[in-house]
């Protein structure tokens, strides 16, 4: 007998429409995606010069089997940098995650094919993070991930300041794509309750 759950939904769309190759695994009932109205992404490669922030759609994943995870809402916006205003995605967090944040996990990523040639190059993603009020994070950070190998910038505490963080990663011969993430949390505390503004998120490949 064939039992069709929301659980079940939810591990059917993780599979076929967040992030083709399935990069994360997890149980049907610890999973869930709400899709985030679009935010901004540069792509910068060296053979397509003056490369302009677009609107792309992120997605947010949530594992909280027991309610303890945050309660985070998601939009297109700006941030003012220098006296100029940059795309930016607020994320504000309207709830804390609770303890003892079992299973809680909290990320916004989007997924980028690779162009033709480029496998088993060199990617630079990069963003100026900021919050408001100054925030710290227990498991936060900022990571690209090519379904072989993760790099991160850890992310322990964000003010109103923005600081840019960044990670290079190789990319495998065998990958066609890249995911590019936004981790606010994992099994760990979040202080106080604010926003955070992921400002001109950029994806670089390098020569």
């Amino acid at each position: 007998m064939l039992r069709v759950t929301l659980a079940t939904i939810a591990a059917v769309v993780l599979g076929f429409a967040l992030f083709l190759g399935g990069s994360v695994l997890l149980r049907e009932e610890q999973a869930a995606i709400q899709t985030a109205a679009s935010c901004p992404l540069t792509i910068r490669h060296p053979q397509e010069p003056g490369a302009a922030s677009r609107q792309v759609q992120w997605r947010a994943f949530i594992s909280d089997p027991e309610g303890e995870g945050p309660r985070i809402a998601f939009e297109a916006g700006t941030y003012e940098v220098s006296g100029q205003r940059l795309p930016a995605c607020l994320l504000r967090v309207e709830k804390l995650p609770e303890a003892p944040f079992r299973q809680v996990d909290w990320r916004l990523g989007h997924s980028v094919a690779l162009p033709a040639g480029t496998a088993g190059g060199t990617v630079e993603f990069s963003a100026q993070l900021a919050a408001v009020p100054k925030m710290t994070f227990g498991g936060a950070s900022l990571y690209a991930f090519d379904n072989v190998t993760v790099v991160d910038s850890p992310v322990k505490t964000l003010d109103p300041e923005p600081v840019r963080h960044a990670v290079t990663l190789r990319t495998a011969a065998s990958t066609n794509a890249v995911e590019l993430w936004l981790r606010l949390t994992i099994h760990a505390p979040i202080s106080p309750e604010g926003t955070v503004y992921l400002i001109a998120p950029t994806l670089t490949f390098r020569q």
